[in-house]
């Protein structure tokens, strides 16, 4: 249960949103039912972020970086194209949604959730008119990783 004016992402899709009939300024946010994993691979967040989708792709950044994400959007989809065709597997016979996540205040750090893979924002978002090649290059090696 969270504010209406935030998002609650985890894992799996949304099953479901149900207004608080106690306070409709808040609603109960449900998911469908995960593979079985480690508990170390749940995640879950509640945000103000706004999403960006391509496809079963979506990437999640606070509303002033959400601009930074189309090169890690890019990167994921290219990623996972790459690596099924390489290992003739498909993420998505698995998982039916892989999503990315830049979370503030959390370094350059990384980690592989299955379905909501969680970065410290250095660690996602991309600048071309500010950021090198270079850091193009250690984000793409980070998604690549994750």
């Amino acid at each position: 249960t969270h504010h209406k004016t935030y998002n609650a992402v985890s894992n799996m899709p949304v099953e479901e949103l149900v207004e608080d009939t106690e306070d409709p300024e808040f609603v109960t946010t449900s998911f469908e039912k995960s593979q079985i994993m480690s508990t170390y691979l749940l995640a879950f967040v509640v945000s103000d972020f706004e999403t960006r989708t391509h496809g079963l792709q979506l990437i999640h950044a606070r509303p002033n970086a959400i601009e930074e994400t189309a090169f890690a959007l890019e990167a994921g989809e290219k990623t996972l194209l790459e690596l099924s065709l390489y290992t003739d597997i498909s993420y998505y016979n698995y998982m039916p949604k892989l999503a990315q996540i830049a979370i503030p205040d959390w370094g350059s750090g990384a980690m592989e959730n299955w379905g909501l893979v969680t970065y410290g924002e250095p660690a996602l978002l991309f600048n071309p008119e500010v950021n090198t090649y270079r850091t193009k290059k250690g984000i793409a090696t980070v998604i690549a990783h994750e």
